[in-house]
């Protein structure tokens, strides 16, 4: 299928992972509300992101004899709310925001967070708020404050 265009704006109307590295789309062209399946997402600074169903899009083709697709992702819907992060937003609603200032936030919407290694380390203070729960040896170093 040839649309010949170049660039026209859509909406994203589901996404697929295929190899563990590249995301597929089926998207909505905004204008002539045809659809699009297999459009390639472009992730910008080689960050992989699934973007979250209705995200706002630049769909684009190299050349007029090509039937390959490719959207580049220009939702602002957080940008208004973090103007200097980056950000990947993953499905369900959950993101990870890298700031400029350095800070990292990440939200989760009702699920586990899991850290598997040999050996997790952090260095900083540690606030937690709710309840820690240690299964295994627990070792505390200088003054325990109540």
């Amino acid at each position: 299928m040839n649309l010949e265009f170049y660039n026209q704006t859509g909406k994203i109307i589901s996404t697929e992972i295929v190899e563990n590295k590249f995301v597929y789309a089926k998207i909505q062209l905004s204008v002539s509300n045809l659809i699009i399946e297999d459009v390639i997402v472009k992730n910008p600074f080689g960050i992989i992101g699934q973007p979250i169903e209705g995200s706002v899009c630049i769909v684009s083709c190299n050349d007029q004899d090509t039937s390959q697709y490719f959207a580049e992702i220009i939702d602002t819907k957080f940008a208004n709310a973090l103007p200097n992060a980056t950000c990947v937003y993953g499905r369900g609603g959950n993101y990870v925001f890298f700031m400029e200032n350095g800070d990292i936030e990440i939200k989760n919407n009702g699920a586990n967070i899991k850290l598997t290694s040999s050996n997790i380390e952090t260095t900083g203070n540690v606030k937690i708020t709710g309840t820690l729960e240690v299964t295994g040896n627990s070792t505390l170093t200088g003054n325990g404050l109540s």
